[in-house]
Formats: structure tokens, sequence, C-alpha cells
């Protein structure tokens, strides 16, 4: 199955319905900072135009299972 391609400001518009907001933005890439469980948590998400969503997976799931030192 292929997945489909989203964008990184897609990515960042459904972090930012869960919680999550824009702490810094430098370059191409949009830090936010979030909290999920009672664990803060602190993703990087790439904002190269459209990609697959593989390349996106990583900011996901470092979203809801990685808590921030």
């Amino acid at each position: 199955m292929k997945l489909p391609r989203v964008s990184g400001r897609e990515v960042v518009c459904a972090l930012l319905k869960e919680g999550f907001f824009i702490r810094n933005q430098r370059g191409s890439h949009a830090q936010l900072l979030g909290e999920v469980n009672g664990l803060k948590r602190l993703v990087t998400v790439p904002l190269h135009g459209n990609t697959d969503v593989k390349n996106h997976r990583q900011s996901l799931t470092s979203a809801h299972s990685t808590p921030m030192a």
C-alpha cells in the first residue's frame, strides 16, 4: 500500500489541533511543544514541501511516545 504525500504544514496543523504550539521556527524546520499524558513533548517538523508520510512518521511518533528530557 502506498502512503499518501503530506506537507510539513499539514503535519504542523495536525499537531496544533492536538494541543501543541509552535515554539520556534528556523529555516525550513518548525519546533512544536506540547503535552501528552502529562509529559512534555518537543517535536521538530521539516517544512520541505510535500513528502511521503514515512518521512513525517518520526515527528508524529515522537509527539506521542518520547518524553522531552
